[in-house]
């Protein structure tokens, strides 16, 4: 019996080294092949590489030239308000946009530190809008309510912008804390933006509950959330980016 066990061992054991003795066998086509696929990944490696490469090149020349935009506006700013102080800048803790002012620019220029902006229905803005109040909220109110424009350009600290449709290229640039909120961001009207949202050497902001589309009339941006390399600790939670 123990004889007999020993010689069917033996031929499993023989049969199953045979067995995996001709699965393992490799014929010069599957070498062949094997070295093809090889040279299509190495190929298309080098090839994504060189497009990475050259939409970054295009970036950052996108990137400088909404630097300079943003500085001017900025300077622009700095000879209408000397001073961004709580003491010293006049206007309103709550603006009710259009029924006191009829664009948003305008309810920015007139509010305070702190302060709170709502707005009701569509608004057209006719420039690039700068928010540069700190702790500034914005938020809608009622059915649907829209912002339709070129640029929106938040640079102060503590900024929130919520319960919207921003149809404009959104930029956070230079500053923390701000936070967008419940909120669709489309930037249809713009279509030389690199992406439709851009955080731009911004730390600690946060965006939450979002979608951002990436789509306008005739193409599509290249970035729906665009961010710098100098941005860091920027939170996104439950948003859609296309």
């Amino acid at each position: 019996n123990h004889e007999k066990t020993f010689d069917l061992f033996s031929c499993f054991f023989i049969v199953g080294f045979a067995s995996c003795q001709k699965e393992n066998v490799t014929s010069p086509e599957m070498v062949q092949n094997e070295l093809k696929s090889q040279e299509d990944i190495n190929a298309n490696a080098l090839q994504y590489k060189a497009l990475l490469e050259k939409n970054q090149q295009k970036a950052d020349a996108e990137l400088l030239i909404l630097a300079t935009e943003i500085e001017k506006l900025r300077a622009e700013r700095s000879q209408r308000f000397h001073n961004y102080g709580k003491s010293a800048r006049v206007g309103s803790t709550v603006i009710n946009v259009p029924a006191d002012y009829p664009t948003l620019q305008l309810a920015v220029n007139n509010s305070q530190p702190g302060g709170k902006i709502f707005i009701k229905g569509t608004l057209s803005e006719p420039a690039n809008v700068i928010v540069d109040v700190p702790e500034l909220t914005i938020q809608g109110q009622g059915s649907s309510p829209t912002i339709n424009g070129n640029m929106l350009l938040i640079t102060a600290t503590g900024v929130t912008v919520q319960n919207l449709k921003v149809n404009m290229a959104t930029v956070i640039s230079g500053t923390t804390k701000a936070k967008l909120m419940n909120s669709t961001i489309s930037a249809k009207n713009n279509t030389g933006a690199i992406g439709v949202l851009m955080v731009i050497n911004s730390s600690n902001n946060e965006i939450k509950n979002c979608t951002i589309d990436g789509a306008y009339a005739g193409g599509s941006y290249e970035y729906g959330l665009f961010t710098d390399n100098l941005s860091n600790k920027n939170k996104v939670e439950n948003s859609i980016a296309k």
